[in-house]
């Protein structure tokens, strides 16, 4: 599978987002097999890709990349405050499921650590997400519920404040049929 899934309409939409916030960092979780790493790399920004399991990693690292074998819920909030604003979350991350580990998903986590080190108003992209649009198309849910805009309401007021932030859904969409929610700012 390619970068965002077989999904070149995302990768349209992240290089639309990256250009018009002026995006200098670019923070990815789950980063799987690296295909979408490349592809965000390829934007010649520093990019941190942080998995939980690293072993799934194929091909080259590009020398903008560095990879960060964590669990991106708790290795986040150390690593905000190093950043160089403004950021650009592609949130990906998948809970590991194991006879060790309950799956959680580090969504929440994620969003929360966003929410307390914002110097300059982040972009976040969540990848299988809740489309109402295309209620087929596949979306996540695991301990926390399903990957719903509810969901990440408050979340996401923490982060931009009421009202100080917009979003949209992928409309378009070639590879596996799966949902994405885009959040931004208000200029």
């Amino acid at each position: 599978m390619g970068a965002f899934n077989d999904d070149h309409h995302i990768g349209i939409e992240v290089a639309r987002l990256l250009a018009k916030h002026g995006s200098q960092t670019i923070v990815e979780t789950g980063a799987l097999r690296g295909e979408t790493t490349r592809a965000l790399a390829g934007f010649g920004l520093p990019v941190y890709t942080i998995d939980i399991e690293l072993g799934h990693w194929q091909g080259p690292i590009p020398d903008n990349v560095k990879r960060i074998c964590a669990d991106s819920g708790t290795y986040l909030p150390g690593l905000i405050p190093h950043l160089w604003p403004p950021v650009f979350y592609y949130l990906d991350a998948h809970p590991l499921v194991t006879p060790a580990r309950s799956g959680h998903s580090p969504l929440l986590d994620e969003l929360a650590a966003i929410g307390r080190h914002t110097s300059r108003l982040p972009v976040i992209v969540i990848h299988d997400f809740f489309n109402p649009l295309h209620p087929d198309w596949g979306f996540d849910t695991h301990d926390i519920g399903p990957y719903t805009f509810e969901l990440i309401r408050q979340p996401l007021e923490r982060i931009y404040g009421r009202g100080n932030f917009e979003w949209h859904y992928n409309q378009l969409m070639a590879g596996v049929a799966c949902g994405v929610i885009f959040i931004e700012p208000l200029l």
